[in-house]
C-alpha cells in the first residue's frame, strides 16, 4: 500500500512540475528542464499507466515463498524463483504470525509486480 500512495503524490507533483516547465516553455534558461522533462515524463508515464492498469483490471498474479524475515511490519519473501520481495502488513494479519521459514502466498499486480497483499498458508501437507 505504501508504494502505491507514493506513486500517486509523485505522479501529482510531476504534474505541478509539468505545469512549471510548461509556463516557462519558451525561457532560454529552461533547454535542460526540457530534456529532463521529456525523459522523466516518459518513464513516469509509463509507471502510472502499469499501475492504472494493474487497479482498473483487477489482473493479478499468485506467487508462493516463504517468510525470510520480519521487522515490525516489514515482511521480506523469498519467492520460489529465488527472487526477494518485500510487503508491508496490516496489524489485524498479526505480525508475530510471520515467523520466519512460513509458507506464504503473495498478490502481485500482473505489470507493475507491486505486492497487492500477503497470505499465510497452512502447512498441511
Amino acid at each position: 500500500m505504501q508504494m502505491k500512495s507514493t506513486l500517486v503524490i509523485t505522479a501529482l507533483l510531476f504534474a505541478l512540475a509539468a505545469g512549471q516547465v510548461f509556463s516557462n516553455w519558451n525561457g532560454d534558461h529552461y533547454s535542460i528542464l526540457r530534456i529532463l522533462f521529456l525523459v522523466v515524463g516518459i518513464a513516469s508515464f509509463a509507471v502510472f499507466f502499469m499501475l492504472v492498469m494493474d487497479l482498473t483490471r483487477k489482473d493479478f498474479t499468485k506467487v508462493r515463498g516463504a517468510v525470510l524475515s520480519r521487522n515490525r511490519n516489514q515482511v521480506w519473501v523469498k519467492l520460489d524463483s529465488g527472487k526477494l520481495k518485500s510487503c508491508v502488513i496490516a496489524a489485524e494479519q498479526k505480525p508475530e504470525s510471520f515467523a520466519e521459514g512460513r509458507p506464504v502466498e503473495l498478490t502481485l499486480g500482473r505489470r507493475s509486480r507491486l505486492v497487492r497483499g500477503i497470505e499465510l498458508l497452512n502447512e498441511q501437507a
